[in-house]
């Protein structure tokens, strides 16, 4: 049966990311072997003594090289743009470390809450000095390899990567050790001159051999999910979802939009348990009149 429902509010808790992006990659059609989005990958079972190439070099890309070689898949990465690499432990704990001091994890959100933009950008530069310190090792060992790595845009590291866009990181969780050991390929995107039938062509003539092709190319941001679900006047009428805004706070995340009654929420389990709170108080405000819309 069909039911219509009316609501004042529609809460949109989707995450950060919607629809997977499909990348036009030349020839790739033209592919013989298996090609899948990381959207549907979950294990590399089945896949052991088969040749993989893995298309990005993000966490995702990282995390399924990890498991294809843990089941004997002969795996390459292929990297087109420049990777911010932060090892889990210890150097990305260093973002959580307001929630390891002794004290309640209220008063730790409230700190964690209270910082202003500017000093957000500057405190993310301090740690990543700290981050490249710990993590010198794996970066040079990458850089000797050919691996492009960069600090971000402002060297606020991968923390205002996720902020500004989402992705263009990898939290190492083992696959860098691999990649530098030589036991996960490196290629550069700029190399391959098209995919073929078998695999990948590069400009030189040579072949780079296939069963499987693995896009970890992210995925579309929340403005899609609205494109497909509410139209394109929708769309523009709220403008970015997630991202940093001119004011420096995320667009359109935990308070009211220009669409009276449509809210968003997304990020970490830090940024949700904290901006739920203040996303329904804001409802609640509404709904007794205490609130008004922008």
């Amino acid at each position: 049966s069909e039911r219509v429902m009316r609501p004042r509010h529609i809460v949109c808790a989707n995450g950060v990311s919607s629809y997977p992006m499909m990348p036009d990659v030349p020839g790739l059609d033209a592919f013989q072997g298996t090609v899948m989005h990381s959207e549907g990958f979950d294990s590399g079972a089945g896949w052991g003594g088969k040749r993989a190439l893995i298309l990005g070099t993000g966490s995702s890309a990282n995390d399924m090289a990890l498991d294809l070689h843990s089941h004997g898949v002969h795996t390459t990465m292929i990297q087109r743009g420049s990777t911010t690499v932060v090892s889990i432990n210890p150097s990305a704990r260093l973002n959580e470390a307001v929630w390891d001091e002794p004290g309640t994890m209220e008063d730790a959100d409230v700190i964690a809450s209270s910082v202003p933009p500017p000093l957000v950008l500057r405190n993310y530069r301090a740690v990543v000095k700290r981050m490249m310190e710990l993590d010198r090792e794996i970066v040079e060992g990458l850089r000797r390899i050919g691996f492009k790595h960069d600090i971000g845009e402002d060297e606020t590291g991968h923390q205002m990567k996720y902020f500004r866009r989402g992705g263009g990181y990898n939290l190492d969780a083992g696959s860098s050790e691999l990649l530098i050991k030589g036991e996960i390929g490196l290629l550069q995107y700029d190399r391959i001159e098209r995919f073929v039938a078998e695999g990948a062509l590069l400009h030189d003539g040579s072949l780079v051999p296939a069963d499987l092709v693995l896009l970890a190319t992210g995925y579309y941001p929340q403005q899609e999910l609205i494109r497909r679900s509410m139209g394109e006047a929708m769309v523009e009428r709220i403008g970015p979802v997630w991202g940093i805004g001119p004011d420096g706070e995320l667009n359109n995340m935990y308070k009211r939009t220009p669409q009276q009654g449509l809210w968003f929420i997304a990020g970490g389990l830090p940024q949700c348990r904290i901006n739920s709170k203040f996303l329904a108080l804001q409802i609640k405000a509404m709904e007794l009149g205490l609130l008004g819309p922008l």
